[in-house]
Formats: C-alpha cells, structure tokens, sequence
C-alpha cells in the first residue's frame, strides 16, 4: 500500500508532463486546456488524499475514476486540435463601423445597470447582517444566498451576469478601447462589478477579476508579455496579491499580515487540490447507503436550478458531513460522471465538455468577434472549476445562450448590415 502512494503520483505526473509537452510546443492556450488543468488540479488532491488518509476501498475509488478522467482528457484534447490563438492586430474599435458602438454602449450601460440592482437587492435584503459590524457578516450573506433563507435570488442569473458576463465587458474595454475612452468606460464598470461580487461574500468571484484584469492588460501590452519578469510587473504582481489578501481579510477568511498572506495562499491551494477530492471522500458513504438510478444525480441538479426548488445534493452532502444546508459540497467531475453511471459517466463527462469547449473555441475564432474573445479571456480562469453540468448550467447557460446568439450575429447578421 505504501509503494500505491508513489505509483499514484508518478502515474499521474505522465499525463501531466505529456500536456504541458504539448502545450508548450502548440505555442497557444485553448479552453480545453483551462479543463485539464481543472482535471488536474483534482488529481493531484487526490494523490495528496492518498498520503494523508491512506489506500482503502473509497479512496482507491476515487483516484481510479480521477486518473481515467486525466488520461481522457490530456489525449482527447490532443485529439481536437482546432487551432485559437488570439491575434493581437486590430485591436481597437473601428469607430467608423457606427453599429459596433452602439452595440457596446448598449452593452455596456446594460450591464452597468445590472451590476448596481445587483448591489442594491442584496443590500437590501441583508443590510441589517452588513450594517452590523460582525467579523464574518460577508461570509453569512453568502451561505444564507446560497441557502435561499430571504428568497430565491436567482443565484445562477447572479453569477453570470456578475462573475462571467461583465468581466468579459472590462476585458474588451482593456483590449478594445484606445486612449482617454478606455478609462471612461472601465473605472464605473470595474467599481460597480466590484461592488456587487465584493457584496456577494464570495472569494473566487473577485479572484477572477483581478486576473482577468492583469491578464487583459498584459494582452494589450505585447512589450510586458516579451518580458513578463521585469522588475516593473513583478511589483505589479506583488500588488495584486496584496489585494486579494486584502479583500481575503475583509471577507472574514484570513488576516492582513505575513501569516496571512501564507495561510492565505495555503488555503487557496488546499481549495483549488485537496478539499474536492477530500470531501468526496467523506460523503462515499452516502452514496453506498442511498441508492441512485442512472443519470439521476445530474437531473436531480439541474431540476434544482427552477426556482423554489430548494433541493441540492451539494446541500445534501454538506449536511451529511456535519455541516448545514447553507454549505456546499462539491463532487469532482470525475466522482459527479461515476456516480451518474459508472466508469461509462467519466468517459461521458469527459467527451462532453472536451467537445463542447473545442467547439466554442472554433466559433469564437471563425465569428470574429472581440466581444467573443474578450469573453475567452474570462473562461479560462471559470472553466476549471466546472466540475459537473451542473455548474456549466449554473455558470454559463446564460453565457451559452448569449454566446450562440452573438457566434449567429456577428458571422452572418451584421456583415450584411454594418456599412448600410
């Protein structure tokens, strides 16, 4: 069982090595890669989960169905090879195509707007927890949006417009609009998104944010990509994660001090690795007591997006751990495939989102579009952390949607308009 733990590790550093190979030498990054990366992300929880409670039945469990899940994806992704580099010519907006603006600042302004009823709802509904004073008063919004305890709030309608949809308007602005424009457009958004994802108590969101920001500048700015490590972007850096600490602590998950930051940054790594495949591990029992038909998890959770519906198996588990219903807990892609129907789920799972993100990043290039590249930019730090369909509903039906329509819009609707 000891030389299991080490086999484990090295079994999964293979397909590692084999993507990062593969990556490196492609030249570019594509929303299938930002999947493996979540894949493996999950597996190496699992290999810390096998040195810390050991090879059993459940764990073993788990890393066999993870490790499938890596291998399918790193070759299937090698497989679907459409190429999606984002050209960096032709950046700014062609001002003399008057339809391209005013579908922005229609956009724009749209969005502006949502960001600030956004703020004022929850505010409302919450203002005695926020105006309170109480370390953690952030952290108690979020678990009682979360459990609907005030009202269905349409968390899933929340999170797209909020954390998918106008990080991707900040990014066009970024890398679409030149001069004195820019500022004018993206300072109001910024401060109105970070006031509705800062409300909403919870850390991934404003994460996102500050990397698609630094991201989308060091995009726009080819001299800071050619060198990356200079002193200059290195006190950048230094200053964004002193943000993030900063926001971390009044979030009431750390403190503002050396130790924090560490804890901070250790707490962020267990949560991006271990804590998934830990919890998995925890609730394996409640899936040999209760007994599940095929597919039943993944309709069960996509009913529970209908709203009044307050039913959630990641409620469900956390309770069964010990904690409350407000709680999440969430099963990793490949344990969320198994449990729906076996080893044939992981495979599902796998094929399904390997497909449906090699496609987009296809139609994202072919439409043309900036407004479809600025949302690319997005994807790729949200994408690994869709673990299931449910999320992907969760977190970017809407974003789908909108994205079909654009992909229709820009590629045969507006060419045949833009000049009339």
């Amino acid at each position: 069982m000891y030389l299991m733990k080490y086999f484990a590790l090295v079994l999964t550093l293979i397909p590692i090595v084999y993507f990062l190979y593969g990556t490196l030498a492609r030249g570019s990054w594509r929303l299938v890669d930002s999947f493996v990366v979540g894949v493996i992300l999950y597996q190496l929880g699992v290999c810390v989960l096998l040195f810390k409670v050991g090879v059993d039945t459940d764990s073993l469990v788990i890393f066999q169905t993870s490790t499938l899940c890596l291998f399918l994806s790193v070759l299937s992704s090698r497989w679907f090879s459409f190429s999606s580099k984002i050209s960096l010519e032709n950046l700014y907006i062609p001002y003399y195509q008057k339809i391209y603006f005013q579908l922005f600042i229609i956009g724009y302004f749209g969005i502006l707007l949502l960001n600030v009823i956004i703020f004022s709802v929850i505010f409302l509904k919450f203002k005695d927890l926020l105006l309170s004073g109480e370390p953690g008063a952030l952290l108690d919004v979020r678990k009682q949006i979360a459990g609907g305890e005030r009202g269905y709030m349409w968390p899933g309608l929340i999170k797209q417009i909020r954390d998918i949809i106008t990080p991707a308007i900040i990014a066009y602005c970024i890398l679409f609009l030149n001069g004195r424009n820019r500022y004018y457009f993206l300072i109001p958004l910024v401060i109105a998104c970070l006031m509705s994802v800062f409300i909403g108590g919870q850390r991934f969101p404003l994460i996102v944010l500050i990397l698609v920001i630094v991201t989308s500048v060091l995009i726009s700015d080819s001299k800071a990509i050619k060198e990356l490590f200079t002193l200059n972007n290195i006190i950048k850096v230094l200053l964004v994660l002193a943000i993030i600490l900063l926001l971390n602590s009044f979030l009431g998950r750390g403190s503002f001090t050396v130790m924090g930051f560490v804890a901070m940054v250790g707490g962020l790594f267990e949560r991006m690795t271990l804590t998934v495949p830990l919890e998995n591990y925890k609730v394996a029992s409640y899936f040999k007591e209760n007994s599940f038909s095929m597919f039943s998890i993944w309709t069960s959770e996509l009913a529970s997006l209908i709203p009044g519906n307050r039913f959630t198996l990641s409620n469900d588990l956390h309770a069964y751990m010990g904690g409350s219903n407000q709680g999440n807990s969430t099963l990793g892609g490949a344990m969320s495939g198994y449990y729906n129907a076996g080893y044939i789920g992981v495979v599902i799972y796998v094929v399904a989102f390997v497909g449906l993100l090699s496609l987009m990043d296809y139609l994202i290039k072919k439409s043309n579009s900036r407004l479809l590249l600025s949302l690319r930019v997005v994807l790729f730090f949200l994408i690994p952390m869709w673990y299931s369909f449910f999320h992907v509903f969760l977190s970017g039906s809407l974003v789908f949607i909108l994205f079909i329509l654009m992909v229709v819009f820009f590629k045969i609707v507006l060419p045949r308009n833009a000049y009339k």
